[in-house]
């Protein structure tokens, strides 16, 4: 048996790379590979810390900077006692990953797995943006070449973790985002009674976006849409599933917009498989992405999308789902109106087989192991 660090962001249960990291690791075989996983804070809910535990691993997530140093320096002592036979880092940028990869290379160990899942910097301060930028291309290199396997969740992500030439001679290994599918499956009657328990008229449209209220998921520009949509669509709403630090920013612009009795902002939740059955169409206007966990959701829930040409269209698995420029609204707001008369018991789910969580551990778990 091999026992893996495994780092990889934070709010397990609520965020798309921690989750993701958490579901791989319930699903090895705790025979060959058990996991102890480095959160960047904040622990999660009880039910998450003992599933780990039942798998043998265990969760180490810091209160503050201060304690993640000396978390840091205790997992360097576990590296050079040999508690660790690899590090898995999942991780959006390189000068974070470089932390993790100088520690473990001095302890001596030297399987190192880089996991990229995002492809560009998410900030909403354009000069901080720009500064974590040139820091990644400047930490990129020593990263790629300090890693024994190159994992990515698409091509650019691969890209902005790895460069072009790591993509153009397939020196990296594409692992899917996956999910439990049969958790996500369209349900009529779950869509009766959450509209019921909403207020919503069963034959509204609703237009779902799930994302952090964040410089990357451009949450203006999808009020802008919904301004459109609304005028020419009175009978409809637009629900907002997450938190974020532009929560209130974006609020104040809904007021402003008079939007405000028919955008519902639902914050975090618990039971987003279930609330997509009460959907119509999930619009995604992100400025980038990796391969967005929560557009693979919204598909295997039989959901049509309308997305940025900035996600990747790898993510595109269902017939519908259409990929737009960020730019002229009415062109959204016409995808919005065709896709809102799709019947969801058509639509073919059968490709989402290969985002199966079960399939996707099992190769992970080889490539680990």
């Amino acid at each position: 048996m091999k026992k893996v660090l495994v780092t990889g962001g934070y709010n397990i249960g609520r965020a798309g790379v921690a989750t993701i990291v958490y579901r791989w690791g319930q699903n090895f075989d705790n025979s060959v590979l058990t996991c102890d996983y480095l959160m960047a804070k904040g622990l999660p809910d009880k039910k998450y810390i003992d599933a780990i535990e039942s798998k043998g691993g265990h969760i180490i997530a810091p209160d503050t900077p201060l304690s993640l140093i000396k978390k840091l320096v205790w997992i360097f002592n576990s590296m050079i006692k040999g508690q660790y036979d690899l590090v898995h880092i999942n991780i959006d940028v390189a000068y974070k990953a470089m932390v993790y990869i100088l520690l473990a290379r001095l302890a001596g160990i030297d399987k190192i797995a880089l996991h990229s899942h995002c492809s560009f910097i998410d900030d909403d301060n354009v000069y901080i943006r720009g500064l974590k930028t040139i820091l990644h291309y400047l930490t990129r290199g020593y990263c790629r070449n300090s890693s024994k396997i190159l994992l990515a969740c698409s091509k650019e992500a691969a890209e902005w973790m790895f460069g072009k030439q790591v993509v153009m001679e397939n020196q990296y290994i594409k692992i899917f985002n996956g999910l439990e599918v049969e958790d996500y499956r369209y349900n009529e009657d779950l869509r009766i009674q959450y509209r019921k328990q909403f207020g919503i008229a069963q034959d509204e449209i609703v237009i779902c976006n799930i994302g952090r209220f964040s410089y990357q998921k451009n949450h203006k520009f999808l009020i802008d849409v919904f301004e459109k949509f609304h005028q020419k669509n009175p009978h409809s709403r637009l629900i907002l599933i997450g938190t974020g630090n532009l929560e209130k920013e974006i609020k104040e612009y809904v007021y402003l917009k008079k939007l405000s009795e028919r955008v519902m902002f639902l914050g975090r939740r618990m039971d987003v498989n279930q609330l997509l059955s009460m959907m119509d169409v999930f619009v995604l206007t992100s400025r980038f992405e990796g391969l967005p966990l929560v557009l693979v959701e919204a598909q295997a829930a039989a959901l049509p999308c309308i997305v940025s040409d900035k996600v990747s269209k790898e993510s595109g698995i269902i017939e519908y789902v259409d990929f737009l420029p960020l730019k002229e609204p009415d062109v959204w707001v016409s995808h919005i109106e065709k896709c809102s008369k799709i019947k969801r018991k058509d639509v073919d789910c059968s490709g989402l087989n290969e985002y199966e969580i079960r399939s996707n551990a099992e190769m992970l778990q080889s490539i680990l192991g």
